[in-house]
């Protein structure tokens, strides 16, 4: 598969979703942050800007960073699912895209969607549980 050719984002657009966004340049250092993104992180727009991800703790990068660096090395988009400790220290489960922005070919960054989906990861947990419960009953 071809590596997604790369656009320029369009930051005013971004700052209207509902969903998290996050952009960064070819160091992994945030060049965007979304209203939406600042609220799940617990942290503001202005305070995530400029930094690079890998300057976060572990616990908030232990289980992204598979994927994060699986769409980095592939120049393929990469869909997400995973526990994340927010930088304000808040246990979530998050989900989203990483999609890789390629230049000439080359890694130039990344637009990552997030979606806190702490409570339907819950809800889906005691499903699975509930079910587990039935079947052992029967």
């Amino acid at each position: 598969m071809k590596p997604a050719s790369h656009h320029t984002p369009d930051y005013a657009t971004l700052g209207l979703l509902q969903e998290g966004v996050w952009v960064s340049d070819s160091s992994d250092r945030f060049v965007f942050v979304n209203a939406a993104m600042a609220k799940i992180a617990g942290l503001s727009p202005e305070l995530l800007t400029g930094q690079e991800l890998r300057s976060f703790p572990e616990e908030t990068l232990k289980h992204f960073l598979d994927y994060f660096n699986k769409a980095k090395e592939s120049l393929q988009p990469c869909e997400y699912e995973c526990p994340v400790v927010t930088p304000s220290g808040t246990a979530t489960w998050q989900g989203g895209w990483l999609r890789p922005l390629v230049e000439d070919g080359r890694y130039a960054g990344m637009i990552c969607t997030v979606r806190d989906i702490t409570q339907s990861h819950s809800d889906k947990c005691s499903l699975i549980d509930h079910r587990n419960r039935l079947e052992a009953e029967a």
